[in-house]
């Protein structure tokens, strides 16, 4: 039973858990004002779109929109389905709850109140291509997340080689300086020093031992 406090309310209907209602016990009096204030704005945009004032259709829409997404509950919900829906004309109404129930869908699906026979099968046709819309959404996301993985991992073989290269640069580059203690040019007295000239792209430099006076190569 749904009926009591605002306190028992918050503690069985709000939020977006999936709650066991039962329609039967879902009256505008059983639930809390956050149904009513639904309902009128509900009713409001109906009466605008009949009466053809497009200004309000568009604000009373606009409240009922701000109003549903501010104030979700489950049990609130369905009770405005239960007491207006079928009084609803506006096809932008109807699209919103709509997709205010495809985003609410889990929460939803245990009330069966879009089943064949049920009291709000009629939004059923506006629930389902939001539902379908959703659905690709997810499956493009997928998608994207699987091709950015997969660029994501080709990034990393490349630096993983970049730097496997590096260090095998630096490497051979040690090993040069093991393998001379002076400078290979007959020629030059200066008393040996030499230094790594750095060539090649940033990624995958390569290491040439020179000597620091006559700049001799040596390998």
């Amino acid at each position: 039973m749904l009926a009591g406090s605002d306190d028992d309310q918050n503690a069985t209907g709000g939020g977006s858990a999936s709650v066991d209602l039962q329609l039967s016990d879902l009256t505008v009096d059983a639930v809390n004002k956050t149904t009513k204030s639904w309902i009128c704005h509900c009713r409001m945009s109906s009466m605008a779109d009949y009466y053809n004032v497009d200004r309000l259709s568009t604000i009373s829409l606009a409240k009922l929109e701000e109003s549903l997404r501010g104030e979700w509950r489950v049990d609130s919900f369905c009770a405005l389905l239960l007491e207006c829906l079928d009084e609803i004309s506006n096809i932008n109404t109807l699209r919103l709850l709509g997709n205010i129930a495809a985003e609410h869908y889990e929460a939803l699906a245990t009330s069966q109140i879009f089943e064949a026979g049920s009291p709000g099968e009629r939004l059923a046709q506006f629930v389902l291509p939001s539902c379908l819309t959703k659905l690709n959404q997810t499956e493009a996301l997928r998608k994207e997340a699987t091709r950015r993985c997969a660029d994501l991992e080709y990034e990393l073989r490349i630096k993983e080689s970049e730097s496997a290269q590096h260090l095998k640069n630096l490497e051979e580059c040690k090993s040069l300086l093991r393998d001379w203690s002076h400078c290979r040019n007959l020629n030059c007295e200066a008393e040996f020093k030499c230094f790594f000239d750095t060539r090649g792209p940033y990624n995958a430099p390569t290491y040439i031992l020179r000597c620091s006076r006559c700049r001799c190569r040596h390998e």
